[in-house]
């Protein structure tokens, strides 16, 4: 059950964490900021 907890919570702040920053890649690749299959550097 604590699993499904967890998924809710996620769900109520945005959605999960990797379709968050999916969205936040693509958005900059429509804009121009980011070339498409660059690579990024972790921080």
């Amino acid at each position: 059950m604590a699993g499904l907890f967890k998924v809710a919570e996620a769900e109520e702040d945005g959605g999960l964490l990797s379709d968050r920053i999916r969205n936040a890649l693509t958005g900059e690749i429509a804009s121009g900021a980011l070339v498409a299959g660059s690579a990024l550097e972790e921080q």
